[in-house]
């Protein structure tokens, strides 16, 4: 088994891992969550009106936040885990993605609202955040479970010899 560092290591070094490719993964995850926002929007009503391009920008600000999340996560408390990607390392990465759902949620509410494809209550911003908050959590969860298998094998694959002669 390899240590925790190295783990995160092979982890992010992964070719599916890199900006580009991070960033068309983050397009993709943003249909689903974008779909979630709109439910969410029928069965609640947030919001008096939003159109389909505010719950687009809202999953585009969550996804590309809880990518960024992740990332900090990995460099600043992933290295304190001897398993980073044991239970309780995937429970220290709840209050990053509550934040980062937070502040993706309300930014994305208010660039909505100046654009003019949303119109909103006169809530206080810590219920926007709350519920941005929340909904980055479910999704970044899903999102962790969905890729569960794949960071296993990723994690236990023995290295490529060719890849330490690159210089």
């Amino acid at each position: 088994m390899f240590s925790g560092r190295e783990q995160i290591k092979r982890v992010l070094s992964h070719p599916s891992e890199r900006p580009v490719r991070a960033l068309g993964r983050s397009f993709l995850v943003t249909i689903p969550i974008s779909l979630l926002v709109g439910i969410l929007q029928v069965f609640y009503g947030f919001f008096p009106s939003a159109s389909p391009w505010a719950c687009l920008l809202i999953g585009a600000a969550l996804s590309m936040l809880l990518w960024g999340a992740d990332r900090l996560w990995f460099s600043m408390v992933a290295p304190m885990f001897q398993r980073p990607f044991s239970l309780p390392a995937y429970v220290s990465r709840i209050p990053f993605w509550y934040v980062a759902g937070g502040i993706a949620f309300e930014s994305a509410v208010l660039a909505s609202r100046s654009l003019g494809w949303l119109t909103r209550y006169d809530l206080p911003v810590k219920v926007d955040f709350d519920l941005g908050a929340r909904l980055g959590v479910l999704s970044a969860a899903l999102l962790q479970a969905a890729l569960y298998r794949w960071v296993q094998q990723t994690v236990r694959r023995t290295p490529n010899p060719e890849s330490h002669h690159k210089g």
